[in-house]
């Protein structure tokens, strides 16, 4: 028998010895015992998993009922405008510090002019130039140059045109037009805000802003552009 045959010979023993030195199944059962705290912590665990399982399915179910109706939403909002009008006003209300303005109430003297399809300016205070024209939408930017000061002028119309702007920090201030008509100046608390002059003008309802802390004149050029305001056919 050469070296290699003894060696596995001797393994093969020392494994059986090893194998035969540990305790039995049924001598480990009837010495067994687990302490009542680990029933305890077990049965905890246990009613724990539960509870998370069932707590994920509520989540699932919650979530899928709020898509299910956020989708039913834009179904809606897309197809019926007035459900849009409702959603829009919903929204707006909920978030607080705005006024709503409607184009379709209290028109001002101008509002008889026939076939008025859009605004334009008929006055650009000094120094500013336009930036940003989007005739098609009612939103016009004038910068000023060398100064981070801007002019934004905005109209809605058409009989159904909504506009909301944050007025939570300003303070309301009634103003006439030069047409008799009359405007609200909202004046920002912080100088760095701007101060935003809300006019009807030909059926439409305007939005004219000048934001910029180094520009001083701010309510006296917003009253100059709104009396400036004229149609286009």
């Amino acid at each position: 028998m050469n070296s290699e045959e003894i060696l596995r010979e001797a393994v093969i023993q020392f494994h059986k010895m090893e194998l035969e030195a540990l305790p039995s199944d049924s001598y480990l059962a009837e010495r067994q015992e687990v302490s009542p705290e680990f029933h305890r912590k077990m049965v905890r665990l246990i009613n724990v998993s539960m509870k998370r399982g069932k707590r994920r399915k509520m989540i699932r179910n919650v979530a899928a009922l709020i898509l299910g109706v956020f989708a039913s939403l834009i179904f809606l909002c897309c197809v019926n405008d007035d459900m849009r009008a409702r959603c829009l006003r919903f929204i707006r209300n909920t978030v607080g510090g705005m006024t709503e303005y409607r184009s379709d109430v209290s028109p001002d003297t101008n509002s008889m002019m026939e076939n008025v399809k859009g605004l334009k300016l008929g006055y650009v205070p000094d120094g500013f130039v336009l930036e940003k024209n989007e005739s098609e939408s009612g939103f016009f930017r004038y910068k000023m140059k060398y100064f981070d000061v801007h002019l934004d002028f905005t109209y809605v119309g058409d009989g159904s045109g909504v506009m909301s702007i944050n007025t939570e920090d300003s303070v309301r201030k009634k103003v006439e037009l030069e047409d008799g008509s009359e405007a609200d100046l909202y004046k920002a608390k912080n100088e760095n805000d701007a101060d935003t002059l809300m006019c009807r003008k030909y059926g439409f309802i305007c939005a004219i802003s000048i934001e910029g802390s180094s520009y001083l004149r701010k309510e006296e050029e917003l009253l100059k552009v709104a009396d400036n305001i004229t149609g286009e056919n």
